[in-house]
């Protein structure tokens, strides 16, 4: 007690903290300006590197929006007007503000500290600002996200940070630019015609795929005799296709069929031909084969996926399977 200290401010720090409480103040105005009056703050965070807060909006953000608000949050800046930090009583401070004065929450004094940039915003605020829009810079918003029903985040970025952030996202833009080997101004028709011609590629995989599933995948074929006549068992590898793709694709075009697709990894998929379909569901046997086989998955009627242990048993599961299918066709002995 009694001892003398000496504080020191980091100045960056404190500079960096003022730009973002500034142009937090600006960006609220921005936003109520082209979203609307309903916009109320609801909750804010600042950093030196970067700011963000809630506000009231039941709409997503349109890109055509976000470019408005940014552009009109920075004309504010470029435009220096007067920040003014004064201390008012609140009956006066409301009468001349307005209950906008608490966007950034209830201030439970008699006496206000009021940070007014002049002509555009007013709130009850006792955090650090700048005495001049201009001294904020560049404002930079990173992104719109909605977080709850009727509550948007915007994230943003002001003075060295904004600019640096801008500069992060040209470099990116120039590596990618040099991967495509065209220039940047080149970039989106490059990459629109590199999406096109992946989709065109995909579609053709799945063709080749479902070519390769009708009749090259290897496979093994059982047939049964029950009590809605005759059933084939297809056990099928479906190898580098997800067993879903194999067994739906198979499945689409067999006949009085019930398709099991499975790989290496112990994925399965049972599949029973529409035709069967009045007859037979497609959970009954996958639980079935995962009783055996200690597995477990779930689907609808048509489809059953699931998980096995192993599938080296899989095909005497199979087997077992088109005998409790043969069982059901013979007539039980009379008690």
């Amino acid at each position: 007690v009694g001892a003398e200290v000496e504080g020191v401010i980091n100045v960056e720090r404190r500079l960096d903290l003022m730009r973002h409480h500034t142009a937090t103040h600006i960006l609220l105005g921005a936003l109520r300006a082209v979203l609307g009056k309903h916009v109320w703050q609801a909750g804010a965070h600042k950093t030196p590197e970067y700011a963000r807060f809630d506000f009231t909006h039941h709409k997503p953000i349109t890109p055509e929006q976000a470019r408005a608000i940014e552009e009109l949050a920075n004309r504010v800046v470029m435009e220096n007007r007067r920040v003014v930090k004064r201390f008012m009583g609140r009956t006066e401070a409301e009468q001349k503000y307005g209950f906008t004065l608490y966007q950034g929450g209830a201030v439970p004094e008699p006496v206000l500290r009021v940070v007014e940039i002049e002509g555009w915003d007013a709130e009850a605020c006792g955090g650090t600002h700048c005495d001049h829009t201009g001294e904020v810079g560049l404002i930079k918003i990173v992104s719109f996200d909605r977080i709850q029903d009727g509550v948007v985040r915007v994230v943003f970025k002001a003075g060295r940070h904004a600019l640096r952030h801008v500069q992060e996202t040209e470099e990116s833009l120039r590596t990618l630019c040099s991967s495509l080997e065209v220039p940047c101004e080149k970039a989106l028709e490059k990459v629109q015609a590199l999406k096109e011609r992946v989709e065109q590629l995909e579609r053709e995989v799945r063709r080749l795929r479902e070519e390769l599933a009708r009749g090259g995948l290897p496979r093994k074929e059982f047939t049964a005799e029950t009590a809605h006549g005759e059933v084939r068992l297809v056990l099928l590898d479906s190898g580098d296709m997800q067993p879903r793709d194999a067994a739906t694709t198979v499945g689409r075009s067999a006949v009085r069929s019930i398709v099991i697709a499975f790989n290496q990894k112990g994925d399965i998929a049972v599949k029973v031909s529409d035709d069967m379909l009045e007859h037979f569901d497609a959970r009954e046997f996958g639980k079935l084969i995962c009783e055996k086989l200690g597995g477990k998955g779930g689907g609808v009627r048509d489809l059953f996926q699931g998980r096995l242990g192993s599938v080296s048993g899989l095909e005497e599961a199979a087997k077992e399977l088109l005998e409790t299918l043969s069982a059901r066709s013979k007539p039980k002995n009379s008690s």
